[in-house]
């Protein structure tokens, strides 16, 4: 269609100079061609926007660092790494064509989550920020705040019971902290869990909760089974008991951990609890960038290994 449009436009907008035998451009029809092909590259824009939920884990080391982009465009980041991290995560939204965050969601205020965050409010336009709130005497926290009122950023303490949407069919809900909880000696307990469903399928986003955290949702009763895990506190021996794999039961996991870190995460015995239970384990620290795609049904993995 595009192509005898383009054509038509040749022939009725061209005309042929009796004297120098020339063919020249009526203006009229020029301007018609040119608003042709706008509004074409319009629509292809449009229709190029992913159908399927996608959801990033990003490689960024030692840390966390989650892309979520739902059908429609719509686009959360959860937790941004180390400051170091930074310079990857704006890479990665430029090369995937997102110049703007609907959403961040900070799950608690630890240097591996929130790092690369200040950077990432200075150069890409955010929404709203979500955030546990907790007090916390940290350079990096305080630095990315500070940010954040600079940029006019609205911000909003997170607490269970607050929902929303994420474009089509995309809905959020944070389980956890519980509204009357006082803030823990222990920041990884206090991590804001945060649910994502999309038709038929759904992923668990608990930051670095622990055991104590697990066992305080655990108790509420209503957890409900979920598709994709990612894995607690990076997999560390504290987190993801068989409880929590029991009652969740999902069907893969993903777990954002650095190479040689450290820490010895993730821990053997979690790897075995979560072998145990039948989960389809992926790491970042084997895997680099890892990719989640569904239409609300059926998923896959992409990998950039």
């Amino acid at each position: 269609v595009l192509y005898y449009l383009f054509l038509g436009a040749m022939g009725l907008g061209t005309e042929r100079n009796l004297l120098n035998r020339r063919t020249r451009w009526r203006i009229g029809s020029l301007l018609l061609v040119l608003t042709i092909a706008l509004t074409v590259f319009t629509w292809w824009q449009a229709l190029a926007v992913p159908a399927d939920l996608s959801v990033t884990f990003l490689d960024v080391g030692q840390g966390d660092a989650i892309l979520v982009r739902a059908p429609g465009g719509r686009t959360m980041l959860v937790d941004g790494g180390e400051e170091e991290a930074a310079p990857k995560i704006l890479a990665h939204l430029r090369r995937t064509g997102i110049n703007r965050l609907d959403l961040l969601v900070l799950s608690h205020p630890h240097s591996d989550h929130v790092g690369g965050l200040r950077e990432v409010v200075e150069e890409i336009p955010v929404g709203l920020v979500l955030d546990p709130g907790w007090s916390h005497p940290s350079e990096v926290y305080r630095r990315f705040l500070l940010a954040l009122k600079a940029k006019n950023i609205g911000w909003r303490r997170a607490r269970r019971g607050l929902r929303f949407t994420l474009g089509r069919e995309v809905t959020g809900e944070v389980l956890y902290p519980q509204p009357a909880m006082p803030e823990p000696e222990d920041l990884n307990e206090g991590s804001l869990v945060l649910l994502l469903r999309y038709k038929e399928v759904s992923l668990l986003l608990p930051g670095d909760l622990e055991r104590e955290g697990e066992a305080a949702l655990l108790a509420g009763g209503d957890l409900p089974r979920v598709t994709v895990l990612k894995v607690g506190h990076h997999g560390s021996a504290g987190s993801t008991s068989e409880a929590w794999l029991a009652k969740l039961r999902p069907k893969a996991a993903v777990i954002s951990v650095g190479r040689s870190n450290p820490f010895g995460h993730p821990h053997p015995e979690t790897l075995i609890r979560l072998a145990a239970a039948g989960v389809k384990v992926y790491r970042t620290d084997e895997r680099g960038t890892i990719r989640w795609l569904t239409d609300g049904k059926r998923y896959r993995f992409e990998t950039a290994r």
